[in-house]
């Protein structure tokens, strides 16, 4: 039970990396494009070819996915009401990156806030990971050739 509490929590802790570091590259990406001033199609049309153009971006979306890899294992690992709450404690990495990388203020109340959800989070990771049992792959029957003798 421990090892497969060990192997959920480096998962959980490869995911907080990887997704607060892929939406933070996806931030500065943004910025670096900036505002899209003009909706109309021309306007739409040229912000997405700096969007679509810029190593930044395809950086951050090659974490995001490596993440979502993570993720779908971690699925399979583990209860999502498990999940979910434990993955919180990507707020105050997510922050600190704002604040260090993007160079954001971050007040007092925002840095609270984090600290109230991690709390939280906390308390969830105290229990089970699973409560479910894991689904069974049903079991196909051997291919048959005539009247039940086995296909060669």
């Amino acid at each position: 039970m421990k090892a497969a509490r060990l192997r959920i929590y480096t998962l959980i802790a490869l995911m907080v990396v990887l997704g607060c570091t892929g939406d933070m590259i996806l931030s500065l990406g943004m910025k670096r494009i900036g505002p899209i001033p003009d909706w109309s199609p021309s306007g739409l049309a040229s912000a997405l070819f700096h969007t679509v153009s810029s190593p930044t971006i395809w950086l951050g979306i090659l974490l995001l996915l490596a993440f979502f890899v993570c993720l779908l294992t971690a699925f399979s690992w583990a209860d999502f009401s498990y999940l979910k709450p434990t993955m919180a404690v990507s707020y105050p990495f997510a922050t600190f990156l704002a604040y260090a990388v993007l160079g954001e203020t971050v007040t007092l109340t925002r840095w609270t806030s984090v600290a109230l959800i991690c709390m939280g989070s906390a308390v969830v990771g105290l229990t089970a990971h699973r409560t479910t049992a894991p689904a069974v792959r049903p079991v196909t029957a051997p291919v048959t050739g005539h009247a039940g003798e086995p296909a060669r």
